[in-house]
């Protein structure tokens, strides 16, 4: 063996030494980022409907199929959750449909309570607290993608035909910078037409087979990112290499700081979000109103709530009741691995919380 092939092979080996290292120290740091770039998303068709032009819900009495897939150019998709919603009278996810003139315990909340990504964690709920409170109802007004402005009309709406006396209100700290929404015709013709160009959102049926799911994921990554050697390469990377992946999101980071939300208007949108809160709490009552503070993955990964969660938990205990305010700290293995919302175990957790706030609300309610 000559002096160059041997030095080749030793940079060779140094370099594979340094990648498998810095891979490994990566690995223990905090995956705080989210890649959307490289996430499809499916929606059964006819599954959603507009209520007054104003916000959303599911339609009533529907099986919606919801398929959440990460796919990176150059490399296999990655199926993070291919569930079956089911829904109630009130196009809720809920199995049971309400009953009027009967107690009313409603859960408010985003996707973490939906239960998207997994089989929705309520339906279990839902059929204990039954067993032990038969006279009183839950209703779960958990929504992907909500916050406090679309809970409070929501809550608002159902409350004209049902007896919702308390609310358990399930939130992450990034629920206070969202709006209300409703889908625009274009999603809802790429979800049931299938008239799309590159929405996030596409249609499937029900019974569509994840191998066909998959060639749609194929053929929607190489309309979104080309088929360039570059884009291939880098998604490959992105796959495989974790270290690559931080440094690429970090860099963006720095470079995106303000692409979502700028610090005005975060600010205006909690201030908005606050004050849907505090008409849920002057609506229901105060101290029929209770908080359940969980971690986004970027907090469970630090093993600590960020301070602007802190700051926010400090606004509610300005106005909520005192002992209401519970929280609840997901570790990162609660998390799925490329999603940002929690895995089968981490919404066993949120389940298991609920229960126990559940419990204590339905027996303060029996109190003489």
């Amino acid at each position: 063996m000559g002096m160059k092939t041997k030095s080749l092979l030793g940079f060779f080996l140094v370099m594979v030494f340094c990648v498998t290292l810095l891979e490994i120290l990566c690995h223990f740091l905090p995956k705080s980022f989210y890649e959307f770039d490289y996430r499809y998303l499916y929606f059964s068709r006819n599954a959603l409907r507009n209520v007054d032009n104003t916000y959303w819900t599911y339609a009533p009495n529907a099986r919606v199929r919801s398929v959440t897939i990460y796919k990176y150019p150059g490399a296999p998709a990655i199926l993070e959750g291919d569930v079956t919603l089911e829904t109630n009278n009130v196009g809720l996810v809920q199995r049971t449909d309400l009953e009027k003139n009967k107690k009313t315990i409603a859960l408010l909340g985003d996707s973490f309570t939906e239960g998207q990504t997994c089989d929705p964690w309520f339906y279990s709920l839902d059929e204990d607290f039954q067993k032990n409170n038969p006279d009183t109802q839950l209703v779960n007004m958990g929504l992907m993608g909500t916050g406090p402005q679309q809970w409070e009309l929501l809550l608002k709406d159902i409350k004209k035909d049902y007896d919702i006396g308390k609310v358990l209100i399930i939130f992450i700290e990034n629920d206070f910078e969202r709006g209300i929404f409703s889908w625009d015709q274009h999603q809802l013709d790429c979800i049931d037409k299938g008239i799309c160009t590159d929405d996030y959102w596409y249609g499937i049926d029900p019974s569509s087979s994840q191998e066909d799911i998959l060639a749609a994921t194929e053929s929607r990554s190489r309309s979104r990112h080309g088929r360039s050697v570059k884009k291939s390469l880098d998604g490959f990377l992105r796959r495989w290499l974790y270290f690559y992946r931080y440094i690429r999101a970090t860099m963006k980071s720095i470079t995106d700081a303000d692409i979502y939300m700028t610090e005005s208007a975060r600010n205006e949108a909690m201030d908005k979000n606050l004050a849907a809160i505090r008409r849920i709490i002057s609506d229901v009552g105060t101290h029929n109103a209770v908080f359940l503070s969980v971690s986004s993955r970027p907090e469970a990964e630090r093993h600590a709530f960020e301070e602007k969660t802190k700051h926010l938990v400090q606004e509610l205990a300005s106005f909520a009741s005192p002992g209401s305010l519970h929280s609840l700290l997901l570790g990162p293995d609660d998390f799925s691995e490329y999603d940002g919302h929690p895995n089968a175990q981490g919404y066993a957790k949120i389940k298991n919380t609920a229960s126990v706030i559940l419990s204590e609300m339905a027996d303060a309610s029996r109190v003489p």
